[in-house]
């Protein structure tokens, strides 16, 4: 399992690709006690190591957000969830995010 420094490194190699593909303005990390919240009452192979929140330009499709969800898990080897601000917002959650 990566750490969350060690994808922030490699999510910021990539994040200007990643931006202009997905037409993405920023992406963030959400912190683990985030995660352990959104995990919660899953079963161990159903839990998002990390989970990124992404700001795009315009509403993407669901598709280009699958798309998003399976490149970033093959870039960093892990199980990943994509949030977007706004679905965040709609759950009522305290979150704590990390600049990428």
């Amino acid at each position: 399992m990566k750490t969350i420094n060690e994808a922030i490194d490699i999510l910021r190699e990539r994040e200007e690709e990643l931006k202009r593909k997905y037409k993405i303005k920023s992406l963030k990390v959400l912190d683990s006690r985030t995660m352990e919240f959104l995990n919660y009452g899953l079963e161990e192979g159903e839990k998002e190591e990390i989970g990124i929140v992404a700001d795009f330009e315009e509403t993407p499709s669901l598709l280009k957000i699958v798309e998003l969800k399976l490149e970033l898990e093959e870039i960093l080897g892990i199980k990943v969830g994509v949030y977007t601000e706004g679905g965040l917002s709609s759950l009522k959650i305290p979150y704590n995010t990390i600049e990428v």
